[in-house]
């Protein structure tokens, strides 16, 4: 595991980091999410879509990458990069930790005990999966941090040369890498208050367009030149309005518990189906987090967040071990939980 005392104890909001170790993540299993989110994209580019694959040799992007990709055929991730040595190329996949909540909660483990060293990032943390050989890039993330496993082969980032195992870092800013028979983590934390104020800015927005009714830009007449621009005034009104209301101060802090609750991992896996019955039994798995919510309680779990009153009873017997599952009226939390993967049932 990283040592983030050490860590936090370097120079790392401000100059680059290579602190050796082993792999944040089995490579095997790390392929494997790479595979899956890939095979979609076989068939053609999707636009807007998450995971999303992205494909490059030395003459650009290739947009539609068909057998480029990973596919049955490549079964492991050494077969994968032994059939594509005719050329070298750069496979990116944008938020992979959403398809597996294994792998999602091995990340989590990994950055936790960061964010009590320096505190839980208030904007999402973008993760890749990046599969590379021999193509030379120019990553930049303007107003992000960028913390690199290698999991795989080696990777030259600027001056420092990394094996399996080692971590880099360093600030915001482009810096120019290059992989070799690379299978590597990627994760960009905020570091820019900007994203923060962003952040609000897009939930006012998104409540002014409801409030609205429609997203549709406003024109006036010439004639109307010199006088108040009605449109806008009433604009400046409604965020006003919406920024000093219960319901967008409520809407934080639902925002806020499910990023704790997901170590600020986002987009978070989808919850799983629940068939809980009575007569089993459950141990408690992930974190709960609970926050005030009037005269009710905001529980959330694993990037998910619910209102309910009560619950101190189950959450107490959860605490303590193992609870047998009854048909009674804490049944439907239980599924729920379990659903969310906060629980799982005792074999």
């Amino acid at each position: 595991m990283t040592d983030w005392t050490a860590f936090t104890a370097l120079p790392w909001p401000t100059e680059p980091q290579h602190l050796q170790g082993r792999p944040a993540l089995d490579a095997s299993t790390a392929y494997d999410v790479v595979r899956r989110a890939a095979a979609p994209f076989r068939d053609g580019t999707r636009f807007l879509a998450l995971p999303e694959v992205r494909f490059q040799q030395r003459s650009g992007r290739i947009g539609a990458p068909g057998e480029l990709l990973p596919g049955r055929e490549d079964e492991s991730l050494k077969e994968y990069l032994h059939r594509r040595q005719a050329e070298p190329f750069v496979l990116r996949v944008r938020e992979p930790l959403m398809l597996d909540y294994a792998v999602w909660s091995q990340v989590r483990e990994l950055v936790e005990p960061l964010w009590r060293e320096i505190g839980v990032p208030v904007v999402p943390v973008a993760s890749e999966l990046v599969v590379t050989d021999g193509l030379p890039q120019q990553l930049n993330a303007d107003g992000y941090l960028t913390l690199v496993w290698v999991l795989h082969g080696r990777l030259q980032a600027g001056e420092a040369l990394a094996e399996a195992g080692d971590l880099l870092s360093w600030p915001s800013g482009p810096v120019e890498v290059t992989g070799t028979d690379c299978l590597w983590l990627r994760l960009l934390v905020p570091v820019d208050g900007k994203l923060a104020a962003k952040q609000v800015t897009d939930l006012l927005l998104a409540g002014l367009d409801r409030k609205r009714g429609t997203d549709a830009t406003p024109y006036l007449p010439t004639a109307t030149t010199g006088e108040l621009m009605q449109p806008l005034a009433e604009t400046a009104d409604g965020l006003a309005e919406l920024s000093s209301s219960d319901q967008t101060e409520r809407s934080l802090r639902v925002q806020w518990a499910s990023r704790v609750s997901a170590a600020a991992l986002e987009p978070v896996p989808a919850p799983q189906r629940s068939e809980l019955a009575a007569g089993q039994r459950v141990k408690q798995t992930a974190p709960i987090y609970r926050m005030p919510d009037g005269d009710r309680w905001l529980w959330a779990v694993n990037g998910h967040a619910f209102a309910i009153g009560g619950g101190d009873a189950l959450l107490a017997e959860l605490e303590r071990g193992e609870v047998d599952v009854r048909d009674d009226a804490y049944l439907p939390l239980l599924r729920r939980l379990h659903s969310l993967r906060a629980v799982e049932v005792v074999a």
